[in-house]
């Protein structure tokens, strides 16, 4: 190599794969530096002190107030008032004033998962990518000195649901095994009805509060409503939205919008559709590229309609990061 070249980047960046969950998530997380400048811009305001925040006041410091513990009053500022009647101080601390993020998916669900490697299009599973972003997530909350929970589905109900969101290096290596062992197929259990993702919405909007929120999801567990009607999990959404800061993060694959041209069977979100060929074939593919615009649509404006902040990744495009990043800061993909 000559002076002044440089390597070209890798055309596809890693994902997260379940079937090593320890040396996947160090990858991912190496790509996502604790100092890293362009997080700054996923969540509002500066970067948090590991003990104290800005409070209600800018010193961090407000009167004390009926309901108040009297652990949070600041004995020593309270020691050196001359007034012996003088109004008790509280100093608010950073787990008070810091929210927490949480981050809710349903990429538990079957119609995610990849079997065969022919059923794969793009150039990583959804099911990984989705995973990418909710460990790259992770890393973010990290970063800014958050704690962040999970609250995710499968096929039968809520699958992975936190008390309460923890911080620290442990919890990484935690939620990533909890990851694995949610993916893996289950022979054993016929899967009659997907988990609707309203419930989940609903699920989620009675826990969280004050948060930050992310939603990992394709958000097509059902098909494209009618004209003038909204995805059942519009409302709820709206109402998880309305007590907390919205983040959406929505993956897809090319299928969701057109079948490939060579095949005429082929599996999409778990189902296997008969294309078929000729003028039949034809016919069938115009109306599946019809109500996919029509359900991309409707996903839009029920995701604009609910305040959300949009990421949109796809399996089409290797470099994952690069546009999961762009989205966050405003920058332009490269």
């Amino acid at each position: 190599m000559s002076r002044g070249e440089t390597l070209d980047a890798p055309s596809v960046q890693p994902v997260f794969d379940p079937a090593d969950p320890g040396q996947s998530l160090d990858v991912v997380r190496a790509m996502l530096p604790l100092n890293a400048r362009w997080h700054k811009g996923i969540f509002a305001g500066e970067q948090p002190s590991l003990k104290l925040g800005s409070g209600r006041e800018r010193d961090g410091i407000r009167d004390y107030e009926s309901g108040d513990s009297t652990r949070d009053i600041d004995w020593r500022l309270l020691a050196r008032e001359e007034d012996q009647f003088a109004t008790p101080q509280i100093r608010e601390r950073h787990r008070d004033i810091t929210p927490a993020l949480w981050i809710v998916t349903d990429l538990g669900q079957s119609r995610n998962r990849i079997i065969n490697q022919r059923d794969n299009p793009g150039e990583f599973p959804e099911q990984f990518l989705a995973m990418s972003a909710v460990v790259a997530l992770m890393r973010i909350a990290q970063a800014k000195n958050m704690r962040w929970g999970v609250i995710a589905s499968d096929d039968h109900g809520i699958a992975i649901a936190d008390r309460h969101p923890k911080g620290g290096r442990n919890n990484f290596l935690h939620n990533a095994e909890r990851f694995a062992e949610l993916v893996a197929p289950d022979e054993d259990k016929h899967v009659k009805a997907e988990y609707p993702l309203a419930e989940l919405f609903r699920f989620a909007g009675e826990k969280c509060s004050g948060s930050v929120v992310a939603v990992v999801s394709d958000f097509r567990s059902e098909a494209a409503p009618e004209p003038g009607k909204d995805p059942s999990w519009q409302q709820p959404l709206e109402f998880l939205s309305k007590k907390n800061d919205l983040i959406t993060v929505e993956t897809t694959n090319p299928w969701d919008f057109r079948f490939p041209e060579t095949d005429d069977r082929i599996m999409v979100d778990g189902k296997v559709i008969d294309v078929g060929n000729g003028r039949r074939g034809r016919a069938n593919r115009a109306r599946y590229e019809h109500d996919s615009q029509q359900q991309a649509q409707a996903i839009q404006e029920a995701l604009t309609s609910a305040g959300a902040r949009q990421i949109s990744l796809s399996t089409e495009r290797g470099r994952w990061l690069d546009d999961f990043t762009a989205q966050l800061t405003g920058r332009e993909a490269a």
